[in-house]
């Protein structure tokens, strides 16, 4: 009986490693997948700049609001909607647009308006033109992922395409992990330099990943 047993714990054991090397080897599949191919390369890298470095930005903009604008809970609260109602258009413009050609257009130029956007919020000292500007940031950022999510559902191959869509929403977890850096750099110096310098860092990381590179230029689904 301890010899049946032992065997059943080996198997059992055994199933567990083969499972463990299984994920493993299932996520270096999709990581030499992503460093491989020029077009993921650089929607999944943009995507972890914009996720790190510039949608962070909704996790310290009650603070920005009081900080730099002058204003109490109830106005950032109306700010953050803002950028809400301006990711909203951003799915109904899609919604209504399509299969239509040329995606990659849409791409690099949802992403080039969050950054100017976002670098206009944080040197921006009215709090309603700043309402007005978070319309468009939250419209960039949202189309831009919604577009990154379609671009690699119709290029990545199905045998890999869960480990890659994986690696693509380590972005939005990216957002809750920037906030710290974005508000050691306010604390440091302000949050207009903080919020400002993500935008730049953003557009920079993509200028290089999707302009200065052609994959994404010459892309066309």
């Amino acid at each position: 009986m301890v010899t049946i047993w032992l065997f059943l714990v080996r198997g059992e054991f055994q199933q567990r490693v083969d499972r463990k090397t299984t994920v493993l080897r299932d996520l270096s599949v999709g990581v030499g997948y992503f460093w491989s191919t020029p077009v993921v390369l650089a929607i999944i890298g943009s995507g972890f700049a914009l996720g790190f470095f510039g949608t962070s930005y909704i996790q310290v903009l009650p603070a920005f609001a009081k900080e730099e604008l002058g204003v109490g809970v109830a106005e950032a609260g109306l700010l953050i909607t803002a950028a809400g109602i301006g990711s909203l258009a951003g799915s109904i413009v899609l919604a209504s647009l399509g299969n239509f050609r040329h995606k990659n257009w849409l791409i690099m130029g949802t992403f080039i308006i969050f950054c100017l956007t976002l670098f206009l919020l944080a040197w921006s000292p009215w709090y309603w033109v700043s309402w007005v500007i978070l319309l468009l940031v939250g419209f960039g950022s949202m189309t831009y992922v919604s577009m990154g999510t379609t671009v690699i559902q119709l290029t990545v191959p199905p045998q890999v395409q869960g480990r890659v869509l994986s690696l693509w929403t380590v972005g939005a977890a990216l957002v809750y992990v920037g906030a710290l850096p974005l508000a050691a750099v306010a604390d440091a110096l302000n949050w207009t330099i903080a919020i400002a310098g993500g935008a730049v860092i953003c557009l920079g990381v993509f200028l290089w990943l999707g302009v200065w590179r052609p994959a994404l230029r010459r892309l066309d689904v």
